[in-house]
């Protein structure tokens, strides 16, 4: 059975600061995206960044700063 490849322009997000695939449904984190967050634009990985940290600061979990590395 084929998998679903989450590509990022398949991917929004949901409360709680979690990103989901509109193909297959499933909570997706940067590390399941195609391409890599990695590789795209700067605004891209700010906006995931920051949708994150509202989920994380409404739930009233701990932020973790993220390393850019």
């Amino acid at each position: 059975m084929p998998t679903c490849v989450h590509h990022i322009s398949w991917i929004v997000p949901v409360e709680g600061g979690l990103h989901q695939c509109i193909q297959c449904q499933q909570i997706v984190s940067r590390k399941d995206v195609y391409p890599k967050l990695e590789d795209l634009g700067e605004e891209l990985r700010r906006c995931w960044d920051e949708h994150e940290a509202r989920g994380a600061a409404a739930s009233g979990a701990p932020t973790q700063a993220k390393s850019g590395g």
